[in-house]
């Protein structure tokens, strides 16, 4: 089965097949969907496979497509301006992993900078570049030449899990927010990473990463995500 189809987590209890996008609280999905049935999941980890990601692939995973025209399928879609800053607070900020010590390098490569992987790169930088990664892949991509029966929106999730409840989709999701937000007064689109680590408070809001130039790249850039669900900056 090929990508993105692969990626999707089926239920055939309740009847219903989600596709997850990374930044769009996939995560809470995946341990909820795990969750149900009845593996142990302290944190994001699974006693059973090792880690949350991998558990909902083996048990949860879509093996036939068949189900995507007999069972009810949805999705939930992000502001792609707030899903680019979230990725790169969660992913090169804040929870900085050494897998990811060969990406930072070819940014800083790229701009001729000093390898220096506690500074890292500039959210302009990291916008620019443009380096492939699920976690700020187009969405429109995810869901590939499929119909959804519903595309809820993470801005309004209260609504959305509400009708799927409707749907029969019965998920409590134990909602984490892995980085907290403050208002600022600033533009902190060529601040490192390790300038923004010293707001110990919370990070500045999505808007005030963007001026009027990078502000116009991600809309060309995710301009399908923005047309297809109706999303302004």
């Amino acid at each position: 089965m090929d990508w993105p189809e692969n990626s999707y987590l089926i239920n055939h209890e309740c009847k219903f097949i989600y596709c997850p996008i990374p930044r769009v609280i996939s995560s809470n999905f995946k341990k909820t969907m795990v969750g149900d049935l009845g593996h142990e999941h302290p944190g994001f980890r699974c006693n059973v496979h090792g880690n949350i990601y991998k558990c909902a692939d083996i048990e949860c995973g879509l093996r036939d497509l068949k189900y995507l025209d007999e069972y009810f399928t949805f999705v939930f879609v992000r502001n792609p301006w707030a899903r680019l800053v979230s990725a790169y607070l969660s992913k090169i900020v804040k929870h900085y992993e050494s897998v990811r010590d060969s990406y930072i390098k070819q940014v800083q490569r790229y701009y001729g900078l000093k390898i220096d992987l506690n500074k890292r790169i500039t959210f302009r930088q990291f916008v620019e570049y443009n380096y492939d990664d699920e976690h700020w892949r187009p969405q429109y991509l995810f869901l590939g030449d499929n119909k959804f029966d519903f595309i809820g929106r993470f801005e309004n999730l209260n609504v959305g899990l509400e009708f799927l409840r409707e749907k029969g989709v019965n998920l409590l999701l134990g909602l984490r927010n892995t980085v907290g937000y403050n208002y600022f007064v600033n533009c902190y689109s060529d601040y490192y990473c390790d300038e923004l680590n010293l707001f110990h408070m919370g990070y500045p809001a999505y808007k005030q990463f963007y001026d009027a130039d990078l502000k116009n790249l991600v809309a060309e850039r995710y301009k399908e995500d923005i047309k297809l669900f109706g999303y302004k900056f």
